[in-house]
């Protein structure tokens, strides 16, 4: 099993324990730069200094976050797990907290905004405030420390403050681990948490931690407390660090295994390295970008280097080759457009190189595997895909992470899990749907689930709408394995119980076209033509334009079937189809259809022939009719 297949195997199951503390790897020091988050170190760059009282260590980095309303969560998680994936368990534990032991915040809190809190407590996306920290630090029984900016000396710390220390006073300091978590703000607008964390074998100790959060209340309550020894008691930097599991899994990764994982940009150090000059055919010298140009049916070329102003370039270049400044906007664009083109190669290949520096380019293993049985570990496929695909298509590691929390998450869900909702949100459906069709069915299962509730069909109808069936339909042609048709006939079966993707059917017959294929091409398999039958019934529950066409494929699937189980569930929609539609319709192939119900009328099975009768009867009466 390749390592980012263990990585997610791993990171489907339950985070570790919150008593574990992740740290970065020494590999991770080639690229720092692009890990960590650049508005927070020059918003904290006073404060790592040594002697200071209250200074931030200097082994501490803050590293970059995802800025949605969960930061607060995300930087918990990764600061003891590695991944911000788990942000969502945090959460849980927090609004917990707070509804378990409401009489315990109830005094930090005017009552007026109780419900506020609690509220934004249980709902993913919402920012989230000091007395959430203090909640978040007794549910998972640490301390965490939220450092400010030097420049934000003058709003003071602790409860009325921008930076403050939180201990786990719920609880007693024996119950709580005495690591800390720290954390800081990124910005003097104080909106966005990054966590500080160290790289493998460093350690630090604080001279002095931010005031108390909530230590006048405390101090109130308990007059005879010190706060110097409640913070004692509660941090204990000697305590040793241990690990969570995914750091010994990370300690096996290369460089660019890790840069993936982190989601690391390429530096511009590196893109210029592997920048290929080109040639000038004119003078024979190597520029940056040589644009060649087609003027009057001449083919004149323009040099550039980076250094130069473009619009002085291209006057230079019209006073040469005598030309009007007329044509000056349109060498200008063309330039930018090149200039765009050649970077996005220098990027591909710098990640090339570093792929290629590591050995770790995965050799194309044959993507499409023709008349193998495909992968149903989307996981598995989506890294080979990543490593195969241009830049432009391939996945990052959040959206791998989205994926992989979705996949873990469907066999347990529910309608209306609230669980499902915030992973939709961060889920590439976009770059899901542009899958290689000889592996995508992993991704024609995962929509199909998603079509199976109706809370995620909503979603996938106001934010992919029409273009989903048909783009779906792109990832199952012909040729394709059987599988990848029997998941799509079921995705259409998913979709055809809602009113708007019936008529994205009836609007698209390719559709309804390639549903007849499969049902003609496999009609020996089982599995089809039941999925054929369940479309069809839930077409025929409505109105539609395309009702000759799905009366034509239930009057074939009618002479062929033999199962009675799939003969009940296709007599069924042909009595709702006629009952549905015109008197015309219901006459147009009677005959046809009105000898094969009095084949089936001669089975054994009463339910089936009391349907078969009840359906010739609405023929016969409509032939009456016209």
């Amino acid at each position: 099993m390749c390592i980012f297949c263990q990585l997610f195997k791993l990171l489907g199951r339950d985070p570790d324990k919150t008593d574990t503390t992740f740290q970065l790897p020494e590999q991770c020091r080639g690229f720092t730069n692009q890990l960590l988050d650049s508005d927070a170190l020059q918003y904290l760059s006073g404060r790592f200094r040594q002697g200071d009282q209250d200074a931030i260590p200097q082994v501490l980095v803050p590293f970059h976050t995802t800025g949605d309303g969960n930061c607060l969560l995300h930087a918990v998680s990764m600061a003891m797990w590695g991944t911000e994936m788990y942000y969502n368990n945090l959460r849980t534990l927090m609004a917990d907290e707070m509804t378990s032991y409401k009489e315990w915040y109830l005094p930090k809190v005017l009552a007026s905004e109780w419900e506020m809190h609690l509220q934004r407590a249980s709902k993913t996306n919402e920012p989230l405030e000091f007395i959430h920290v203090q909640a978040l630090a007794n549910a998972i029984q640490r301390p965490i420390i939220i450092f400010r900016g030097e420049e934000d000396v003058i709003f003071g710390e602790g409860g009325g403050g921008v930076t403050a220390t939180f201990l786990p006073l719920r609880r007693n300091a024996s119950e709580c681990f005495g690591r800390p978590i720290p954390l800081a703000w990124n910005h003097k607008q104080h909106i966005h948490f990054v966590p500080l964390l160290t790289y493998l074998g460093t350690d630090y100790s604080f001279t002095e931690l931010p005031a108390l959060f909530l230590s006048d209340n405390v101090e109130q309550q308990q007059p005879d407390v010190n706060v110097g020894e409640l913070l004692q008691a509660y941090v204990r930097l000697r305590d040793p660090i241990k690990p969570p599991k995914i750091q010994s899994l990370i300690a096996q990764m290369t460089t660019f295994q890790l840069r993936s994982m982190f989601s690391a940009p390429l530096s511009h150090e590196e893109i210029v390295a592997s920048w290929e000059k080109e040639r000038n055919p004119d003078d024979n010298e190597y520029y940056d970008l040589v644009v060649p140009l087609v003027v009057a049916d001449r083919i004149l070329f323009l040099p550039y280097n980076f250094t130069d102003d473009i619009g002085t370039i291209v006057v230079q270049f019209l006073t040469k080759h005598k030309l009007t400044t007329a044509s000056m906007p349109q060498f200008a664009t063309k330039l930018e457009i090149h200039m765009r083109n050649a970077i996005a190669k220098a990027v591909e290949r710098a990640a090339t190189g570093i792929r290629t520096q590591e050995n770790t380019w995965i050799p194309n293993t044959q993507l499409a595997n023709m008349g193998k049985p495909l992968p149903s570990n989307f996981i598995n496929v989506l890294h080979e895909y990543n490593a195969n695909c241009s830049m432009k298509h391939r996945f990052s590691f959040a959206e791998e992470s989205a994926i992989a929390e979705l996949v873990a998450l469907m066999p347990h869900c529910e309608v209306g899990d609230s669980r499902v909702s915030p992973i939709l949100s961060r889920l590439p459906m976009e770059k899901m749907l542009d899958f290689p069709w000889q592996i995508a069915f992993p991704v024609l299962d995962i929509f199909r689930i998603l079509l199976s509730l109706p809370d995620t069909t909503n979603f996938l109808q106001y934010t992919l709408g029409k273009s989903l069936l048909p783009r779906c339909l792109a990832l199952v042609p012909k040729e394709g394995p059987l599988q990848n048709h029997l998941v799509f006939l079921r995705i259409i079966c998913n979709a055809a119980r809602y009113s708007f993707f019936i008529r994205c059917i009836y609007e698209n017959m390719e559709i309804l076209e390639m549903v007849q294929w499969v049902a003609e091409q496999f009609a020996e398999e089982m599995s089809i033509r039941a999925a054929v039958s369940c479309i069809l019934l839930n077409l025929a529950s409505s109105s539609i334009p395309a009702a000759l066409s799905v009366l034509h494929l239930l009057n074939k699937m009618l002479n062929i079937e033999s199962n009675e189980k799939i003969t009940l569930t296709l007599v069924i929609a042909t009595g709702t189809l006629l009952h549905n539609n015109c008197a015309q319709l219901r006459a147009a192939m009677s005959f046809d259809i009105l000898s094969k119900l009095q084949k089936h009328k001669s089975t054994t099975n009463t339910k089936l022939v009391w349907l078969a009768t009840v359906v010739q009867n609405m023929i016969t009466k409509a032939m009456e009719d016209l």
